[in-house]
């Protein structure tokens, strides 16, 4: 079955399909005026292609308002992203293709209370990188949903404040199988268990025994991404060339920045 588009996506395109065929039909009906044939010509297939695709859209927004009782699949995967690398878009992106989430929101956390603050780049800069990197993919969204939380951030909360806000989504906590073997020293780690859908990824030297997971708990068969935020950073202040490590974008701002 062919992967739905975000509801965003579609009201998005609905408004721009319309508007470009309104403009075009203008701009069309102007150059008749002034003799601008071929012009006229080009601007009046554009609106009948617009006045074509338009239905399509205003159709698809349509059947995702009538289904408005089924929640959107959201998966939150929350880190520092100190910073964002390869790693993290390809496990992302798998599990929108393969595990059914309609959208993941990379959920950049201000202060994580296992990690020790020096270490962290500024919240600002984590933001921006995560921008950057996931700007042309619809189904990935970055957030700052955690910077306007009290400190220090705790997951339980984020949650708790994520369904509370947004009841239409249906929240899937994404963690690595590290995390997850440590689960029992986060805060109100068995109300999280109780109250969410959590997904588990795997990470090298980590194994979980499917059978002895609570029921809310999944463990997706993701690739193992061996990538480490501590390695690009140790990399950058080396001075290595590390582009294929991170986004196109991520490692063109790093580079500008490093320079300046």
């Amino acid at each position: 079955m062919a992967k739905k588009y975000p509801r965003k996506v579609i009201a998005n395109m609905t408004v721009l399909c319309a508007a470009t065929g309104i403009v075009s039909l203008i701009m069309g009906v102007c150059s008749l005026f002034l003799g601008k044939w071929i012009i006229a010509a080009l601007l009046l297939i554009i609106t009948l292609r617009q006045a074509f695709i338009l239905p399509k859209w205003m159709k698809m927004l349509k059947e995702g308002q009538k289904d408005k009782g089924e929640k959107i699949k959201t998966g939150i995967f929350s880190g520092s992203f100190n910073p964002i690398h390869i790693g993290h878009l390809a496990l992302a992106n798998y599990l929108c293709e393969y595990e059914g989430l309609d959208e993941v929101w990379f959920m950049v956390t201000p202060q994580n209370p296992l990690k020790e603050q020096s270490e962290l780049w500024s919240d600002k800069l984590r933001l921006k990188l995560v921008k950057l990197a996931i700007k042309d993919y619809p189904y990935f969204s970055a957030s700052d949903f955690e910077f306007h939380l009290p400190r220090p951030s705790y997951s339980v909360h984020t949650l708790d404040k994520l369904r509370a806000a947004h009841p239409e989504r249906e929240f899937y906590f994404i963690i690595g199988a590290d995390n997850w073997s440590r689960f029992d020293r986060w805060y109100e780690s068995e109300r999280i268990i109780k109250e969410n859908q959590i997904l588990i990824y795997p990470r090298p030297g980590y194994h979980i025994e499917e059978g002895e997971l609570p029921e809310t708990v999944r463990l997706v068969h993701s690739p193992e991404f061996e990538i480490s935020s501590t390695f690009i950073r140790q990399a950058l202040s080396e001075g290595k060339d590390i582009r294929y490590f991170v986004h196109p974008r991520v490692w063109s701002y790093l580079s500008m920045r490093s320079k300046s």
